[in-house]
């Protein structure tokens, strides 16, 4: 039995569990459809990496972005008006109370703050089912407790199924004026919830109460959690929360405490504030007895944490450069950027160092100057404390110079036997060689250019033992070394020059040899090349052979002299062995390019003087008489060539045409009478005769032509001889044929086509296969005449304007006295059936279709008239049209009667029958 002040507390609490029942029930309309978050099903490692990884505190409010409702936004900070604000940006809301207030029932909200404190006095319960709270621009916003001794103070929602964001926000616990350590607590989230995440948010000075509670999921990201003297949780169920990048300052104890029943957390690359974890970060176990009765273990998983160090590397002239850096526990550093910036202190007592540095992305570098033999730099990271020792040694190093293609030893020398790492900078490249136990180090450099360098030398151990010395030595090209040349003495003018020139055997590069202002380069190939040059003067010819060097030899230049003597020059003639008296026949006469000067060329004692430009002369001439002909071409010679003599020779002969060739037979009765025609060049004279049916008919040749007409020549075969008398230039010509005489062919055919198809009629004219075009054909139909030509393919043609009839209609074609006669079908496109139906049905459709006219169905008008009745309608895309005849028209019918319904689209009609029955 509850009895005295514990049946008090148990009224009280079965009170505010049917309030809150009442609540649940009234807010449902503010929630989203998501079923009731099992514990079971949430894992400790379902964490939105993109949220986590990303710098951009905006990412966190995709959540609300993303609805299919819009934002509600508003402002909170100070307002301008009397009434608290209205939420604007011009004029926020004073307080937390008021933004609270306003958003009640909206799905999707932004509340935006101003820099400055904000106060909760008492349990603010926000009605929304998405929140994202977030300072504007990361600023400086305060969230704290009144802090009063009555009532407790937290943020909360009124829906168990409701997802915050909470940005760039301190959460202060700190109260002045409160003297008692159990005044009623101050939570960041009071009650359930569905799932919420702080980024970059700090939590301070919770010395007597839990920042969180229930078990509702938490995510922080780059958070701050500051001088705790209480868990973050604790005496509520059970709670998923995850921690990544969060930094723990001054904890006096645990992070998870006790609970009703279990918890579950993981510290997730985090800083403890010092290198080793501390006792804060393991949960209390087994604290209380549960509902259930039995004692709950609480589970906290810390997966990374980071550790600080630091170290030296020493820069020449007792300078040295500092370098901190944090690293996880597991010696990787990925992520460790997302780590905040924090304050290094630092001093020494031996040199000069800046008090403090900041650790930024993980790391921070700062200049130390001491020439002290034990130099000392202590840094301290809030609790972690590091004093790093080291000092400097004097060694000495030395290179001697080499050539680009040869590698420089360093030779470095220390001052007794060390064991460590000597580091060679040289042209932006490092070497190293590990030095165990001796005084003596050789560094080996890859080859480099020509030039002069400079190397830095360090040394450094393990006991923080460091040298620095600087070395120079110079990389320098091979220049005394032999190119060896062979050149021919002397050529002849146009001959190609061979020079081969040979280099040292590890010699690459180009040769290059200049002759005036041409140059002939040519890459080294087993160090021996052959370069052939072109075009040197009669004469002396100096040319300069330069080899361009390569990484181990200068560039060198030789001279060298080759000579040129006249040419005994070959003349090419170029002309036709035989050709036709009359033709136009080219003598074309090459010499070598570089000629100018005087030929004669003498043909049968016909001498005529021609110009060589660049060593071509062309000569064109016309013989007049057949023969045969010498041609012989003398070349004068000149300061390079010597004379030179070339002869050729050319057989003339008449014209010899193809009499098929120049022919032309027409045979064709038509509007004028059959002819044979010749044609030959303009210049042919001569005649032409033809013999046929005994008579003969002659005709003079006028510019190379001539046209024999023959009248009165009947239809049929007849045998005719053409002869072409010939005349100086061209061969006389004979032919006997036999020729038909043939009259024109008209073809035409029946044709049967659709009513609407935009059919055409079409005949073709043609003569021995040939088509006819331009030609007229007459066509009679329908009491019509139509007139048409033929086209290209002989073909003339008119469109069917014919209405549907179970008649043939009759077309005549005509062409020059020929006539045909053949039948064209314009068939009905309407489709219709004879119907039965019965008097005392309540409708009577009738379907009319159209047949697809060229693979489609036209869209046309029907009209149907019944029983004295006219109806009318339009086709569909499937080319039907329904009538509907309704009862009352039914009721008028005789049973057993037929009647005829009539369906016309513009000229084509059918006729079909309906038969009522009872």
């Amino acid at each position: 039995m509850i009895k005295g002040d514990n049946l008090k507390t148990f009224k009280i609490f079965v009170l505010s569990m049917i309030l809150l029942l009442i609540c649940c029930v009234g807010i449902a309309s503010a929630t989203d459809n998501n079923d009731y978050l099992n514990d079971s099903e949430y894992e400790i490692n379902d964490i939105d990496e993109n949220v986590l990884s990303s710098d951009n505190p905006d990412i966190l409010g995709d959540d609300i972005q993303d609805s299919s409702e819009n934002v509600y936004e508003i402002y909170v900070g100070s307002n301008i008006t009397e009434d608290g604000g209205n939420g604007s940006y011009e004029n926020p809301f004073a307080t937390l109370d008021l933004a609270c207030s306003d958003v009640n029932g909206k799905n999707n909200v932004k509340i935006n703050i101003f820099d400055g404190t904000y106060y909760v006095g008492s349990n603010l319960k926000f009605n929304t089912s998405n929140l994202l709270m977030q300072s504007i621009n990361g600023g400086n916003v305060i969230i704290k407790p009144v802090g009063s001794e009555k009532n407790s103070q937290s943020l909360g929602f009124v829906s168990q199924y409701a997802n915050f964001t909470f940005s760039n926000i301190t959460f202060d616990a700190n109260v002045t004026g409160i003297t008692s350590e159990s005044w009623n607590w101050f939570r960041v989230i009071e009650g359930k919830f569905m799932d919420g995440k702080f980024y970059n948010c700090n939590f301070l000075n919770f010395k007597n109460t839990v920042v969180l509670s229930y078990h509702s999921p938490f995510e922080f990201i780059k958070c701050k959690f500051s001088n705790f003297k209480h868990p973050l949780w604790g005496h509520r169920w059970n709670v998923k929360a995850v921690y990544k990048y969060c930094v723990f300052l001054d904890h006096h104890d645990v992070v998870f405490g006790h609970m009703y029943t279990s918890q579950i957390g993981m510290l997730k690359d985090c800083w403890f504030g010092q290198n080793t974890l501390p006792d804060y970060a393991f949960p209390l176990h087994a604290f209380m007895e549960s509902q259930s009765g039995a004692w709950v273990d609480n589970t906290c998983i810390v997966s990374r944490y980071a550790i600080f160090s630091i170290y030296e590397n020493y820069l020449g002239n007792n300078k040295y450069e500092i370098v901190g850096r944090l690293m996880w526990n597991d010696s990787t550093i990925d992520g460790i950027e997302n780590l905040r910036p924090m304050n290094v202190t630092l001093s020494s007592t031996t040199g000069e160092i800046a008090s403090t540095a900041i650790l930024e992305n993980g790391t921070f570098k700062v200049s130390y100057t001491g020439n002290s033999s034990n130099n000392k730099v202590t840094a301290k990271l809030d609790e972690e404390i590091i004093n790093l020792k080291f000092n400097n040694i004097v060694i000495d190093a030395s290179c001697e110079n080499v050539n680009p293609s040869e590698n420089a030893n360093i030779t470095v020398t220390l001052p007794s036997a060390l064991s460590g790492i000597v580091n060679v900078i040289v042209n932006n490249k490092s070497y190293s060689v590990v030095v165990n136990d001796s005084s003596l180090v050789n560094v080996i450099i890859d080859e480099l250019d020509e030039g002069n360098y400079t190397a830095e030398v360090h040394f450094t151990n393990k006991n923080h033992v460091n040298a620095f010395i600087l070395v120079n030595f110079s990389v320098s090209k091979v220049d005394d070394y032999q190119v060896y040349i062979i050149a021919p003495s002397e050529i002849k003018v146009g001959e190609n020059a061979s020079i081969i020139i040979e280099a040292p055997e590890d010699a690459t590069g180009n040769i290059t040899i200049i002759d005036k202002d041409k140059n002939y380069t040519k890459e080294l190939n087993n160090n021996t090349i052959t370069i052939d040059i072109s075009g040197l003067v009669l004469g002396n010819n100096n040319l300069i052979v330069v080899y361009s060097g390569n990484k181990k030899y200068a560039e060198k230049t030789e001279n060298v002299i080759v000579t040129v003597d006249k040419y005994d020059p070959f003349i090419n003639i170029i002309s036709p062995k035989e050709a036709k008296v009359g033709d136009d026949v080219d003598i074309n006469i090459n010499l070598p390019t570089d000629i100018n000067g005087k030929i004669t060329v003498e043909i049968n004692n016909e001498k005529q003087n021609l110009t060589i430009i660049n060593g071509v002369a062309t000569l064109n001439i016309s013989f007049s008489k057949e023969g045969h002909y010498v041609i012989s071409v003398n070349f004068w010679g000149n300061d390079n060539y010597y004379s030179s003599e070339n002869k050729t020779s050319i057989d003339i002969s008449k014209v010899i045409n193809n009499i098929n060739d120049i022919l032309n037979i027409n045979t064709f009765k038509d509007k004028e009478n059959p002819y044979i025609a010749i044609k030959l060049p303009v210049d042919a004279t001569g005649n032409l005769t033809v013999t046929v049916g005994g008579k003969i008919y002659f005709k003079n040749l006028v510019k190379g032509s001539a046209k024999v007409t023959i009248p009165d020549l009947t239809l049929g075969k007849h045998s005719i001889k053409i002869e072409y008398s010939g005349d100086e230039k061209y061969e006389s010509l004979s032919k006997n044929m036999v020729v038909s005489i043939i009259a024109p062919k008209l073809t035409t055919s029946n044709l049967a086509v659709y009513y609407m198809s935009e059919a055409k009629y079409s005949v073709k004219l043609t003569k021995e296969n040939t088509a006819l075009s331009g030609k007229t054909i007459t066509f009679l139909i329908n009491g019509k005449k139509i007139v048409a030509k033929t086209d290209k393919n002989g073909y003339a043609s008119f469109k069917i304007n014919l209405k549907p009839s179970s008649k043939k209609y009759t077309v005549t074609s005509i062409y020059n006295g020929i006539k045909k006669l053949n039948k064209i079908t314009v068939k009905s496109i309407l489709v219709a059936k004879n119907l039965k139906v019965k008097k005392s049905a309540k409708t009577l459709k009738i379907k009319i279709s159209l047949k697809k006219i060229n693979k489609k169905y036209l869209k046309a008008k029907i009209t149907l008239k019944f029983n004295g009745k006219t109806y009318k309608a339009k086709t569909n895309k499937k080319g039907i049209a329904t009538f509907n005849i309704k009862k009352n028209m039914l009721k008028k019918l005789n049973v057993g009667k037929k009647y005829t319904y009539k369906v016309t689209c513009l000229k084509d009609n059918i006729s079909k029958k309906i038969t009522v029955k009872k």
